[in-house]
């Protein structure tokens, strides 16, 4: 190759790599994220997530939106309002539901995090948990706007709000330890809510807390929701799914798992089996 020939070539690569750098940079985008405290997947302290330690399904999503050349804004709100803020568009995704918290939201194919709902009551209760029957004879505690990823279950509480069921409103940090005061109390029986995350609670404070873990349903993944307002939506969703799934064969997603003790779920029955 001749020197001018050599020069050309050299000039066509640094124009050809200053487009993809302008491209990339175009493309780039700031997503408004919403989400609230559900640790060990999400850590909500002092109105934001944390930073050191922001729970396996924030790192999961941050890690991904990274790999697409996107940056995360992350609020912390109330759910309910997460809920609302995203079908309108205001936000642009939800971190951390279960797609029957609002079917109208867009989800990818790939969970963020695994999931199992319980029902809690005192150690001394002989309530257990058979079926929606015996639901009847127990005063049930709940967190407003919350399904628990059952639609006969979820459909109980909500039916049943002002009868037998108790909905709390307000902060999610605040949440479990409103639920364990009004079980001491006796104001109500029993309440549902994740495992993991009753049992993190348990292990974080100061007083052992004494409960019993009266039956559960079955597992249910949980998801990042898309708002249904924006652009160019399903190219979105598929990128996301398309980085998760390298992220699981590279090793970083049980890399991000491990810290926080968790297994990844791609053995399990249950997403092996899931609706594509």
């Amino acid at each position: 190759m001749n020197m001018e020939n050599r020069c050309n070539a050299s000039s066509r690569w640094v124009l050809g790599a200053l487009i993809l750098t302008v491209s990339f940079h175009t493309n780039s985008q700031t997503f408004d994220a919403v989400t609230g405290d559900w640790r060990p997947y999400i850590f909500e302290e002092a109105g934001s997530v944390r930073v050191d330690k922001p729970g396996f399904s924030i790192e999961i999503v941050k890690t991904i939106f990274n790999k697409m050349g996107h940056n995360l804004s992350i609020k912390t709100l109330a759910f309910a309002r997460q809920i609302a803020l995203t079908e309108s568009g205001e936000a642009d995704l939800l971190i951390g539901l279960y797609q029957s918290d609002a079917p109208q939201l867009r989800y990818p194919k790939e969970p963020i995090a695994l999931s199992r709902n319980c029902f809690f009551v005192s150690p001394k209760s002989t309530w257990r948990y058979r079926d929606l029957n015996n639901l009847d004879q127990a005063t049930i505690g709940t967190i407003k706007g919350y399904t628990y990823g059952h639609a006969e279950i979820d459909n109980y509480l909500s039916t049943h709000e002002g009868a037998n069921v108790i909905p709390l409103a307000g902060l999610e940090t605040q949440m479990l330890q409103r639920l364990f005061q009004l079980l001491d109390s006796k104001r109500i029986d029993v309440f549902p809510q994740d495992i993991n995350i009753v049992e993190f609670f348990s292990k974080q404070q100061d007083e052992p807390i004494s409960y019993l873990n009266a039956g559960c349903f079955s597992q249910v993944f949980a998801y990042v929701a898309f708002s249904p307002t924006l652009r160019k939506l399903d190219d979105l969703i598929n990128q996301f799914d398309q980085e998760m799934q390298e992220l699981r064969r590279s090793g970083e997603l049980q890399k991000i798992l491990n810290q926080y003790f968790v297994q990844d779920w791609a053995q399990t029955a249950l997403y092996k089996n899931r609706e594509l």
